[in-house]
């Protein structure tokens, strides 16, 4: 095991929750553990208001997560794509364990992705708010209000993955745990990084 991945571990056990670790002069590692709620939410946007991004090239993001609150999810993705795009940052996220729900969704913001050997995808449809209804199932009660929202996250799917719209959405009704070859199939991780999963 490497010194890198020795260090990520120890900070893991250490600090469940988010750590934020400056690398070098030009990196920051992010550790994203556990449930994605408002805390982490708030601890992860917080965190990188307090850096000079000016100085920094790219973010590493490490997680490991079940999942959690879609609102709270993407408004860490949506201020990691703001920083990227105003400092002209690259976005690097390492999956860990489990990456699973809310924690996919961050996990495929990354401009490079990688997924360790051990850890497991989980994707599924998502919950609409308020009536733990899948997207598909309230569509279906003509419940329409959250339509706009809820194609915005297969827009963003898509758009993260270089998928058509169609197999975003095939993607996320699967409802499963990906295999290798489903993982490389819906580009979670390029070519170059089929050495870091089994």
């Amino acid at each position: 095991m490497t010194k890198q991945l020795n260090d990520i571990m120890e900070t893991i056990v250490d600090s469940p929750g988010l750590t934020t670790v400056v690398k070098d002069d030009d990196s920051i590692s992010i550790y994203i553990v556990g449930e994605i709620n408002e805390e982490v939410s708030n601890d992860t946007i917080s965190t990188l208001l307090q850096e000079d991004l000016d100085e920094i090239k790219d973010v590493k993001i490490y997680i490991t997560s079940q999942g959690g609150y879609l609102a709270h999810c993407f408004a860490i993705i949506d201020f990691l794509l703001y920083i990227k795009h105003k400092y002209k940052l690259t976005l690097e996220t390492y999956a860990l364990g489990e990456i699973a729900s809310a924690g996919f969704f961050i996990f495929i913001v990354g401009d490079i992705r990688t997924i360790f050997p051990s850890c497991r995808v989980f994707v599924h449809s998502h919950i609409t708010i308020g009536d733990e209804c899948t997207y598909e199932e309230r569509l279906k009660a003509d419940k329409t209000e959250e339509k706009e929202i809820y194609d915005n996250y297969i827009k963003y799917t898509a758009e993260q993955l270089d998928l058509s719209i169609l197999r975003a959405k095939r993607l996320l009704k699967k409802r499963k745990w990906l295999n290798h070859k489903e993982i490389l199939d819906y580009n979670l991780i390029k070519d170059s990084k089929i050495e870091q999963h089994t």
